[in-house]
């Protein structure tokens, strides 16, 4: 057959005789040999290695996902900062202000109670100015310490018990309940002399004592464990019960509190749009869990004042004058239980004297709960705009 080239354009779609184009050699082939093709649909030009490629190239489109996927990606990410955020605020930004609440809380002597937060900013620009930036982050190590610590008993009594740890379940039963406030009591008897030793570390003057190690609240709390005497220094297990009834009753007034926050629903949300509901629920649970632990705190702020001045009684611990951030202030107390503690604290300083420090917790909130609503605010808008392109 003959190595001529007829493009597909020439034939114009019509039925060609091969045994006509074929050479002589080929007029040997019967009739019934000869077989007619059609170009346009089964049969391609045949190509040699001189003729051009009229290949098309194998360009690859690239993939565009659908606004869907990218809505839903942008939203899954918008949730995880804006948790980020709230668990950053709570445990870390915040810890300034607990510092100077527990301060104020165990001043005896001090006039100045700091019960709204413009006293407290006044405090806090002049500490900082005689002692510096990190005057107002110390014990912070130890706070986290004493928080790993409990989770790891939680844990370790939930492996050696049937005890829950967790009450999310919604049907939980009465008994289970019980056991999970069991495993709670039971953590918190054993993580009791490491509060103790945090506390210290938390309030303790940074001009008038070295700066502690890393697990120097670790060993103290440890030391603190041996200490059965009854002297200025209280034993641990006078110290049970008053610690035992705060975080007890913090736990359960945050739970509550929480619940009910989840089950309320406002205009707001049922006129949400559906494309800011996956960050909408995310910030209602953050903003659940922040007024739980708003209203535990104020509720039981009297308590936690007669706790820390507990912790705190016979350990020598040298605190900054809140009146004059140069002084300091030795912690000299001579209480006999938590009782004694209420009585003298309201006929030597007032009924005012159990809410020394309550502006600290006033503006530590405030500066909270505005970081919360900025985040959600800037994060709405950075999802707004890469729907809209």
């Amino acid at each position: 057959m003959s190595d001529n080239i007829y493009p597909r354009d020439v034939f114009e779609g019509q039925d060609i005789d091969l045994y006509r184009m074929s050479s002589t050699s080929d007029h040997n082939l019967s009739h019934t040999q000869r077989r007619r093709v059609d170009f346009t649909v089964t049969q391609k030009p045949t190509t040699s290695s001189s003729a051009p490629d009229f290949t098309p190239p194998n360009r690859s489109i690239p993939q565009v996902l659908p606004m869907s996927d990218i809505s839903d990606r942008e939203m899954k990410i918008a949730v995880v900062v804006l948790d980020s955020v709230n668990v950053v605020t709570h445990h870390l930004l915040m810890h300034p202000f607990l510092v100077i609440r527990r301060q104020t809380q165990v001043s005896l002597r001090s006039k100045v109670y700091h019960l709204t937060p413009f006293t407290v900013i006044g405090f806090v620009v002049g500490i900082q100015s005689k002692q510096g930036f990190g005057v107002l982050w110390k014990g912070i190590a130890s706070v986290f310490l004493t928080k790993a610590i409990q989770i790891g008993f939680e844990s370790i009594i939930t492996e050696l018990t049937p005890f829950v740890r967790d009450m999310s379940d919604k049907r939980m039963s009465v008994e289970t309940g019980f056991h999970h406030l069991i495993l709670k009591g039971l953590a918190i008897v054993l993580v009791t002399p490491f509060l103790c030793s945090s506390c210290a570390e938390t309030v303790q003057s940074a001009i008038a004592t070295e700066n502690p190690g890393l697990f120097d609240s670790v060993w103290e709390g440890f030391r603190r464990i041996t200490h059965w005497n009854i002297d200025r220094k209280l034993p641990i297990w006078l110290l049970w019960g008053p610690t035992l009834s705060y975080h007890l009753s913090h736990y359960l007034i945050a739970s509550c509190v929480q619940r009910a926050a989840l089950y309320v629903k406002t205009d707001k949300d049922s006129k949400s749009d559906n494309n800011n509901k996956l960050l909408n629920d995310k910030y209602k649970e953050v903003m659940s869990s922040f007024w739980a632990q708003l209203a535990a705190d104020v509720m039981l702020f009297p308590l936690q004042t007669i706790l820390m001045r507990l912790y705190l009684q016979g350990t020598r611990t040298i605190i900054d004058n809140i009146e004059n951030a140069s002084a300091v202030t030795p912690i000299i107390s001579s209480y006999e239980s938590s009782g004694d503690c209420l009585s003298t604290i309201v006929k030597d300083e007032g009924r005012l004297g159990l809410f020394k420090g309550f502006g600290a917790l006033v503006l530590q909130y405030s500066i909270h709960y505005s970081l919360l609503r900025l985040t959600k605010y800037c994060l709405k808008k950075t999802v707004s705009g890469f729907q809209n392109d």
